[in-house]
């Protein structure tokens, strides 16, 4: 997919264009976050996901991108304790099936058509083993409704149910009404 930046007579996107761009980026991570998701079957207990924009780092603040982010616990049953690094490699192992072939190592990404896919570690530990999985976008220009876009996720998110993953679905009420 090709995401344009530009409009007549500016380097930013207009609001019309901005809201295109937001949406299109948005669909693309979120049909490689269900991909990514169903393929993990029964390598971890999976759950719900959250998705949102947030502005990109340092020199990009007038950028934005879209991630969703969940948390996979092990499926360990059997009283041996299975380690962070068994659980990502485990569910490294189904993202290769659907062609994500991941780095090695406890933090693994991949990059593929601007959307990366990453096996993070955990935040915290507990009883069993945690990988944060995460779906990003690259960096995008939406023009004008940057601050709106970025204002409108910061006290919520868009929900991943995970008894959905058949239907797959992807987020249409974009942020919100008015903009």
């Amino acid at each position: 997919m090709t995401i344009s930046a530009c409009s007549s007579g500016s380097n930013r996107p207009s609001e019309a264009d901005g809201k295109k761009i937001a949406n299109e980026t948005r669909r693309s991570v979120a049909e490689t976050y269900w991909q990514l998701y169903s393929s993990i079957d029964d390598a971890a207990f999976t759950t719900g996901a959250d998705g949102s924009f947030a502005r990109c780092e340092k020199n990009d603040q007038k950028l934005v991108r879209y991630t969703v982010r969940t948390i996979l616990d092990s499926r360990d049953s059997k009283g041996s304790k299975e380690t962070e690094e068994q659980l990502t490699s485990a569910v490294a192992a189904r993202f290769s099936r659907v062609g994500w072939h991941l780095s090695q190592g406890l933090h693994r990404s991949a990059t593929k058509g601007g959307i990366k896919a990453e096996l993070l570690p955990p935040e915290f530990s507990g009883d069993t083993a945690t990988v944060a999985f995460e779906v990003q976008s690259k960096c995008v220009d939406v023009g004008s409704i940057t601050d709106r876009l970025v204002d409108s996720y910061g006290p919520k998110t868009d929900v991943y149910e995970s008894s959905k993953k058949d239907a797959a679905p992807i987020p249409t009420t974009f942020p919100k009404p008015g903009v």
